[in-house]
């Protein structure tokens, strides 16, 4: 990826400016790649939602449950990055199947929103 940044910009200093134009092989590897992003993400934010029930259910800290909350806000916001990108590389009969991450966050019982 760095490298076709580095031939845009040498093309772009030239004062040649062209659109990168990416191999079916291409696309679809790097299709692949950020579903495999996703799928990681969707654990770590499954993990710490389980660890958030968890701490819930033991009445501990409030202190630490809003530390946590803060960090299961910027997962959910890694996962929904990372479902955006895996959607720009489906095609139009792919997205209508493809599930949001609202649907995904409530199969495993979690909501959308969060507010402190």
């Amino acid at each position: 990826m760095a490298e076709e940044n580095d031939d845009n910009e040498a093309l772009a200093d030239h004062g040649h400016k062209r659109a990168v134009k990416y191999t079916e092989k291409s696309m679809e590897e790097r299709k692949q790649h950020h579903i495999k992003a996703r799928r990681g993400k969707l654990r770590l934010f499954t993990a710490k939602s389980n660890e958030m029930e968890q701490l819930m259910e033991n009445n501990c800290n409030l202190e630490e449950v809003k530390s946590r909350l803060k960090v299961l806000k910027a997962t959910h916001e890694d996962f929904k990055k990372c479902n955006s990108m895996v959607l720009l590389y489906c095609h139009q009969d792919e997205k209508s199947m493809t599930k949001d991450s609202g649907s995904i966050l409530r199969q495993i019982g979690c909501r959308t929103s969060f507010k402190n």
